[in-house]
């Protein structure tokens, strides 16, 4: 992943930290900054929208996050993952 590039949680991520329902499988934020070792990188994402923009139902986005690099997946590649 590079700075710029679109993300999501993966799915992965999500069901094994029990997040399947609310507001965080539908977060999609940019990677502002990349930092850490080659083999774990940690990247700065913007959460700043969701896929449904339905402001009653999930109210303000997640923020600015540190995440590891395993945990999240290009929301161009969403639809690539298995259930």
């Amino acid at each position: 992943m590079k700075i710029g590039d679109v993300v999501m949680f993966s799915r992965k991520h999500l069901q094994s930290s029990g997040q399947i329902l609310g507001p965080v499988p539908f977060a999609v934020g940019t990677v502002k900054a990349i930092d850490g070792h080659l083999s774990m990188p940690v990247l700065t994402v913007d959460f700043d929208r969701y896929l449904v923009h339905d402001p009653d139902m999930f109210g303000d986005p997640l923020g600015i996050l540190k995440v590891i690099e395993p945990n999240l997946i290009l929301k161009s590649e969403r639809h690539l993952e298995h259930a």
